[in-house]
């Protein structure tokens, strides 16, 4: 997009749980100075066990299937929370640092929903 589209544009970058680096930030900064960007998150599914026993779990590493005893262990649901929230944390941040608005949705149910709010603020913000 940054090399190839020229003129100004309303750009919908929509995207699972990702992690935010240098690289992300530095593109989206160039992004930023030639377009209007909008950031839809897709929420990750909920591990089993909380509240969906019975459905399998895969590690994000590899998407290899987690045995029952691990996907519905406390502990595990615990250390994902925490890591979820950190990476949660820093795209937010980094996203507020761009200037771009963002929005998230955990269920096919709310996406229309939150892309209006997200068209809200935007216009808002702008």
């Amino acid at each position: 997009m940054a090399r190839n589209v020229k003129g100004r544009f309303l750009l919908f970058v929509v995207s699972d749980e990702h992690a935010a680096d240098a690289d992300t930030e530095q593109l989206l900064r160039r992004l930023r100075a030639q377009h209007e960007v909008l950031w839809l998150t897709i929420r990750d599914a909920v591990l089993a066990g909380e509240g969906h026993p019975g459905q399998d779990a895969f590690s994000v590493a590899d998407s290899s299937v987690l045995p029952a005893h691990l996907a519905a262990s406390p502990a595990i649901a615990v250390a994902y929370a925490k890591a979820a929230g950190e990476r949660d944390a820093a795209r937010q941040a980094m996203l507020r640092r761009t200037g771009i608005t963002q929005g998230h949705v955990a269920g096919s149910g709310t996406v229309i929903t939150e892309l209006f709010a997200l068209l809200e603020r935007h216009r808002r913000a702008g």
